[in-house]
């Protein structure tokens, strides 16, 4: 019931939303409304469009995420290491079922990394974390599509686990560990997006599992110059995966999935 009602929250409430209804909303009462509500759908309506303005001059998206993605960096890897975990959301499921071959999103580097980890570790017990993102999604499932990936590209055998049944990053960790069984002292990595890694370490860590973070998928860090490219739907939507990020560290440490807000001792 969590992962459906921050599902159903989110989408009302992630900010390309809700500049949509402040628009909608504001013309309808500068239009149809008198006195009070005229001025305030005025109101409303320019805010809406102050706000799309910043997004096509501003690095809104760089401010919010780039702190996330600045908070862990990688660790340095021993020889040995029991295993990696790489989490799930670089696939699109739904996508790879319906046109036969996989199908992946902007979070790619995860897979890559995740591989190039598995070569470099011959030894190590590979994990791929990802069930069904989707409220309503059928039986499509990360796991499925990425072991497909792996397949193709020779990575195939004993030591590469799916798990299919995680739609969070909590169950990510509790499922895993189910696969994984790590023994005391063990050296496990974990591979997700940068901007992720904060909230999915202490998950791990909560779950009595504590991993060497390997992040990926970077996304702010590049040009600075807010006139470089003004690309408002990309700023927008860089804006909306930091937002989502900090709302989620808030309410899993609110819920008690992680010991802390921020990673500690990092």
């Amino acid at each position: 019931m969590t992962f459906v009602l921050f599902k159903i929250g989110w989408t009302l409430a992630r900010p390309g939303t809700a500049i949509v209804l402040m628009l909608a909303a504001g013309t309808v009462m500068w239009w149809r409304g008198g006195g009070r509500w005229r001025a305030a759908g005025r109101a409303l309506s320019l805010a809406g469009a102050g706000l799309l303005a910043g997004f096509w001059t501003l690095p809104l998206g760089s401010l919010v995420t780039a702190p996330l993605e600045a908070a862990v960096a990688a660790d340095a890897l021993p020889a040995e290491i029991a295993g990696i975990v790489i989490l799930g959301g670089a696939v699109h499921a739904p996508l790879s079922r319906r046109h036969g071959q996989p199908a992946v999103n902007e979070s790619a580097e995860r897979l890559i990394s995740g591989l190039a980890l598995a070569r470099a570790h011959p030894k190590a017990l590979v994990i791929y974390s990802g069930g069904n993102p989707q409220v309503f999604g059928g039986e499509d499932t990360e796991a499925a599509s990425a072991r497909s990936i792996f397949e193709s590209l020779g990575f195939a055998g004993p030591r590469f686990a799916f798990e299919a049944q995680s739609r969070n990053t909590r169950e990510n960790a509790l499922y895993s560990k189910d696969i994984a069984r790590p023994g005391n002292g063990e050296a496990w990595v974990l591979v997700t997006s940068a901007a992720h890694m904060p909230r999915a370490l202490g998950v791990f860590a909560a779950a009595g599992w504590p991993m060497l973070a390997h992040p990926v998928d970077y996304r702010t860090g590049g040009d600075t110059d807010p006139f470089a490219d003004m690309n408002m739907a990309e700023e927008l939507a860089l804006f909306e995966y930091g937002v989502r990020e900090w709302l989620a560290l808030a309410a899993y440490r609110l819920r008690g999935w992680t010991g802390s807000l921020w990673p500690e001792g990092r």
